[in-house]
């Protein structure tokens, strides 16, 4: 993923459905009314869509073989999902990879091991939490002895 946008994109959008399509042959229409078949090989948040072993079907019916094709996102009109996908049993998948990675990293995962620039940049937030509950307290304590 190249930005935090790609990443909502994919999964609060259709284009987590066009990701299913990965590694499977299908059919991509297009708005200019022809169509591409291939093997899908990579679809970004954006629904970009990079396809190999294409065949290009423009609206005259005329047939052209590209070994690398790129659809761009405003070109899909639709995407066809392959018989062999279940999206009922595939779209929670998709979901539980979502909650896997957001959020900030846990500390205590070892699978999530924090550089020591990040561990930084926690402990400073960490410090100043504890000095605006300080803070806090204070003008509470302050607010009570004027009363």
């Amino acid at each position: 993923m190249s930005s935090g946008q790609e990443s909502f994109l994919k999964f609060n959008t259709l284009s987590c459905v066009a990701g299913l399509c990965v590694n499977h042959v299908t059919t991509v229409e297009l708005r200019n009314d022809s169509h591409v078949t291939g093997l899908v090989k990579e679809v970004d948040g954006f629904m970009n869509v990079v396809m190999d072993d294409v065949e290009f079907v423009d609206p005259r019916h005329n047939r052209m073989k590209f070994s690398t094709f790129f659809v761009q996102n405003r070109l899909v009109r639709y995407i066809h999902i392959p018989k062999e996908i279940d999206i009922v049993a595939a779209l929670p998948k998709v979901l539980e990879r979502r909650k896997r990675t957001k959020g900030p990293p846990d500390p205590s995962d070892p699978a999530q091991k924090l550089s020591g620039a990040r561990k930084k940049i926690m402990k400073i937030r960490e410090q100043r939490r504890n000095e605006d509950l300080i803070n806090a307290m204070k003008m509470c304590e302050n607010k009570d002895a004027a009363k």
